[in-house]
């Protein structure tokens, strides 16, 4: 088994209150209007958006939700942290897992949020693409939502 690594950080600037900008993280219904990039889909089968909790989702290609993505809440602090672990899979094929944080601070114009993720791929470097590219578009989404 070949694993491929990657840290990565993106950042983007709201104008809107950190507040307001973790309250469309943690709120499910709002959170599925802009968490999956565009052209894709999402099906949430579980949500506990709390310390212990867990997320549990399919995803993909509308009519073909081929993906599954278990998110493991680890730290939460209102309006300025989420830290949480997630796995990725193809049925049961393990495609990536990553330790995530999302850190939310308030600035001059509002909030910028920055996202670190430590992402392993088993199935090789592509993965690693999507999972960066996929994180800037949701990130995107957010921004674009808010503004």
């Amino acid at each position: 088994m070949n694993i491929d690594c990657k840290e990565i950080k993106i950042t983007k600037n709201f104008s809107v209150s950190s507040q307001v900008v973790y309250s469309w993280y943690s709120d499910i219904e709002k959170r599925k209007t802009w968490c999956v990039p565009e052209g894709d889909e999402i099906q949430f089968l579980n949500n506990d958006f709390s310390v212990g909790g867990q997320d549990l989702a399919r995803c993909g290609s509308p009519g073909a939700l081929d993906f599954t993505t278990e998110t493991n809440y680890l730290a939460i602090e209102s309006d300025r942290l989420i830290v949480f672990s997630e796995t990725v899979k193809n049925g049961e094929m393990l495609l990536a897992c990553s330790l995530n944080s999302l850190v939310f601070d308030p600035d001059d114009q509002g909030a910028s949020i920055t996202a670190r993720l430590s992402v392993m791929s088993f199935v090789g470097e592509q993965m690693l693409l999507g999972y960066e590219n996929g994180w800037k578009s949701v990130l995107e989404n957010l921004r674009e939502e808010l503004e």
